[in-house]
């Protein structure tokens, strides 16, 4: 079996470093070290080295795989400073973390984690485990409705809404120290953001959009 390749040194990182954090110089060599004539997007991307962070020297494709957590804290922290103009303005790897966030986006299962897509978090309980937290709150507010006009909708669709109702209401009304599951603990501060005040909130669009 062969050798994991050993992470460049320091020194050996250094003297390409001028290479690594223009842009243009940046993509040739992630585009060359694919091997490939035409890299698809995902294979150059991954091919592209981080200038910072835990994980200098290494490529977008190794985190990714095998330090998912912290990827997500980078690209966290990346989205709340690119909110504040003068920090964004400091920093010349911004394109990096730019470029980190666009490859992290092609990969669902981690991308989902992510703060800025908290609506495509993962319910995972009961029948509803492979409902994202949009959905399952869909499904949640379309009970106030059916109960205001019982004919609304069909008779499986007002199950569904009451189901959902019951699940959330559940995980709504317990205190978050009694909540074991990281993923609820998420969800339940998601959703009382998300329900804030009912139709003033800036999520009430889609809300109150049928899930169906």
């Amino acid at each position: 079996m062969p050798q994991r390749k050993p992470r460049p040194s320091w020194e050996e990182f250094s003297l390409r470093d001028h290479r690594l954090r223009d842009p243009e110089t940046a993509f040739e060599d992630a585009k060359r070290r694919c091997g490939l004539e035409r890299p698809t997007e995902v294979q150059y991307l991954g091919q592209l080295v981080l200038t910072f962070g835990r994980y200098t020297g290494r490529t977008f494709r190794w985190p990714v795989e095998n330090g998912a957590g912290y990827v997500r804290y980078l690209i966290d922290r990346h989205v709340k400073e690119s909110r504040q103009l003068e920090r964004l303005a400091a920093f010349n790897d911004e394109w990096v973390k730019y470029s980190l966030l666009k490859y992290v986006e092609l990969f669902p299962t981690v991308s989902c984690h992510l703060e800025i897509n908290i609506d495509r978090a993962i319910y995972g309980i009961g029948r509803f485990r492979s409902f994202t937290f949009l959905k399952m709150w869909q499904w949640y507010s379309q009970h106030k409705y059916h109960q205001a006009d019982p004919r609304a909708g069909t008779e499986q669709n007002q199950k569904m809404a009451q189901e959902a109702h019951t699940s959330i209401k559940h995980w709504l009304l317990m205190e978050k120290s009694d909540i074991t599951y990281n993923s609820l603990k998420r969800f339940r501060q998601w959703s009382w953001k998300a329900g804030c005040g009912w139709g003033k909130s800036p999520m009430a669009s889609h809300l109150q959009t049928s899930p169906d």
